[in-house]
């Protein structure tokens, strides 16, 4: 890996961009605690959209013990994380780091290395997981002096 690079960052596809056929907030709606699940079939769930089930599971459903617990698997976990997260970018480090804070203590221990948490995001298509194109290196960002801009305005 380049180590002048920026890290790769990942998000959860909530505009479904990529085409899928299945339902993210499905997805995302039957990992809600108990109190929060929706009633009724699974329709109810998809008219709702990904965002609002995000700020659900943020506000109430990650903080419950059971939300994420250590036998959990890694693209499961990692899904979770994310979504605890209000899915803002992050990097697979981050991820690693979180996972590895909340599993300190557990009875199964597995490889939660940033190289693996990294092919998990990569591969993670099936959990709407994709990876956020590069932002443009600054110094090819085109700025314009002030005046510049005012006699542009004025012509």
């Amino acid at each position: 890996m380049d180590e002048t690079k920026d890290p790769k960052r990942y998000q959860l596809d909530t505009q479904n961009t990529r085409g899928s056929s299945a339902s993210l907030s499905l997805l995302i709606a039957v990992r809600k605690c108990y109190k929060h699940r929706p009633e009724g079939n699974e329709h109810s769930a998809i008219a709702v959209s990904p965002e609002k089930h995000i700020r659900e599971i943020q506000r109430c459903c990650a903080k419950a013990d059971d939300y994420l617990l250590p036998d959990t698997p890694i693209k499961e976990a990692v899904f979770r994380v994310m979504v605890a997260g209000g899915n803002k970018p992050v990097t697979a480090e981050a991820v690693s780091a979180d996972l590895s804070a909340r599993w300190e203590v557990s009875t199964y221990p597995r490889d939660l290395s940033t190289r693996v948490v990294e092919r998990v995001l990569a591969n993670g298509q099936n959990y709407f997981i994709h990876e956020l194109p590069e932002p443009e290196p600054e110094s090819q960002l085109v700025r314009r002096a002030p005046a510049e801009a005012k006699a542009d305005d004025e012509a």
